[in-house]
C-alpha cells in the first residue's frame, strides 16, 4: 500500500487536532497538586530515535495566562549497543558506544483559556563513558546481561551506522551540537481532581544531522494526556502519535510511531513527592538491524523537591526495558516558574 506524502499526512493531522483545540467552557488552572501531581520529565535517549521527535511525559495542567516558566533539563546516558563488529563489507552495521549529555532549555508561557505554548532547544555532547566501569559492576552484580560490555574496553567514543556496507553516519567521536527546536501548544481542561488535554508540536530541522543532532526533517506529533490527583497520590497517562518526515541521513527510513506512558506520583511531604513510571514506544524505523527495527520500553524513578514557588527540581533514573534504549540514564531538571 502507498504511502501517503509527508505532507498530506501533515495537513490532516493538524486539521483534526485544531478542530479538537476548540476553546471549551472549563478554563485550565493551577491548584495545590499542580508541583507533585506530574510525571518525570523522562524521554528515551537512545541516540536513532532521539534524531525524531518525541514528547516528553506532561501533566494536563496549563500555566494561566501571561505566566511563565523557564526550565532546564540535564541528562547522562550511557549507551553500548553493538550490532555486529562483522568484517563484511556488504553488511548493516551499527556502532554505539559512548556517553550522551544532553541539556534541554525550554520556555513556557500561558495563553489563557487552558492554553500553553512552548519553545525548546537541546544541546547535545558526546564523551567517552566514564561510567561504563560502574554499570557493568552493577549489571554482574543483579545477573543483568552484560556480554558486549564484558568484551568491550571502557571509556570509548564511537558512533556509526553503515547500510548495505555503506557508512551513511559517522564515526562520530568526542563533540558538541545543537539539536532540533521544537514548538509546541497544548489545551487542557480541569474537572476537579481530574484533568484531560490535547498537545502538538512541530520540531525544525535545526541540528545538523551529519552530527546527529536531527533528522534534518520537520517532525509532527499529537498527544493526548489524563491525570488525576487526590490528596497525597496522583496518577498521568500521555499518548503519542508521531508522523515523521524522511531524514536525510541515506538509507535510513523512518516510518511514524506511537508512545504510551503511565506513571504514579506520591506526595510524601510539602516539598518532597515520589515518581515512578513506565514509558512503550512502538518501531519508528524500517531497518534489517535488529536492535533497531523493534519497539522500545523503559523505567523511570525520581523525586520531585520544590524549593520555593519559584524553583522545583526533579531527580530521576531511567533504565531500559528493551534493546533500542540506553542502558543507563540520570537526569535532573531545574525550574524556575515566572510569576
Amino acid at each position: 500500500m502507498k504511502r501517503r506524502p509527508f505532507q498530506s499526512r501533515l495537513v490532516f493531522a493538524a486539521a483534526v487536532f485544531v478542530f479538537l483545540m476548540a476553546p471549551g467552557q472549563v478554563r485550565a488552572g493551577e491548584d495545590d497538586a499542580s508541583w507533585w501531581a506530574r510525571p518525570l520529565s523522562s524521554r528515551n535517549e537512545f541516540p536513532i530515535l532521539r534524531l525524531f521527535f518525541g514528547f516528553e511525559p506532561e501533566s494536563a495542567r496549563s500555566l494561566t495566562r501571561g505566566r511563565t516558566s523557564l526550565s532546564f533539563d540535564f541528562s547522562l546516558s550511557n549507551i553500548i549497543k553493538i550490532s555486529s563488529e562483522s568484517p563484511d563489507p556488504g553488511a548493516d552495521r551499527v556502532v554505539l558506544d559512548y556517553e550522551w549529555w544532553r541539556v534541554l532549555a525550554e520556555f513556557e508561557v500561558g495563553l489563557g483559556g487552558g492554553f500553553q505554548a512552548g519553545l525548546s532547544l537541546p544541546v547535545f555532547y558526546r564523551s567517552g563513558g566514564f561510567l561504563d566501569s560502574i554499570i557493568s559492576g552493577f549489571h554482574e552484580t543483579f545477573g543483568i546481561p552484560n556480554s558486549v560490555r564484558r568484551s568491550t574496553p571502557n571509556d570509548l567514543c564511537r558512533y556509526e551506522l553503515s547500510i548495505d556496507g555503506v557508512r551513511v553516519l559517522g564515526p562520530l567521536r568526542r563533540g558538541m551540537a545543537v539539536g532540533d527546536a521544537v514548538l509546541s501548544i497544548k489545551k487542557t481542561w480541569r474537572f476537579g481532581g481530574t484533568g484531560f488535554g490535547l498537545r502538538a508540536a512541530l520540531k525544525a530541522p535545526t541540528g545538523p544531522w551529519r552530527e546527529a543532532a536531527g533528522s534534518g526533517a520537520w517532525d509532527l506529533g499529537l498527544g493526548l494526556v489524563l491525570d488525576g490527583a487526590g490528596r497525597a497520590l496522583g496518577y498521568t497517562l500521555n499518548a503519542g502519535y508521531y508522523v515523521l518526515g524522511q531524514p536525510l541521513i541515506p538509507g535510513l527510513l523512518a516510518r511514524d510511531y506511537f508512545s504510551l506512558m503511565a506513571g504514579l506520583q506520591a506526595r510524601l511531604s510539602r516539598r518532597l513527592a515520589l515518581n515512578v513510571q513506565g514509558e512503550y514506544l512502538s518501531r519508528f524505523v524500517d531497518s534489517r538491524i535488529p536492535i533497531l527495527d523493534q519497539r522500545a520500553a523503559q523505567l523511570a524513578f525520581g523525586l520531585r523537591w520544590r524549593a520555593s514557588d519559584r524553583f522545583q527540581a526533579e531527580f530521576r533514573l531511567t533504565e531500559d526495558l528493551a534493546s533500542t534504549s540506553p542502558d543507563f540514564t540520570l537526569g535532573l531538571r531545574l525550574e524556575f516558574p515566572g510569576r
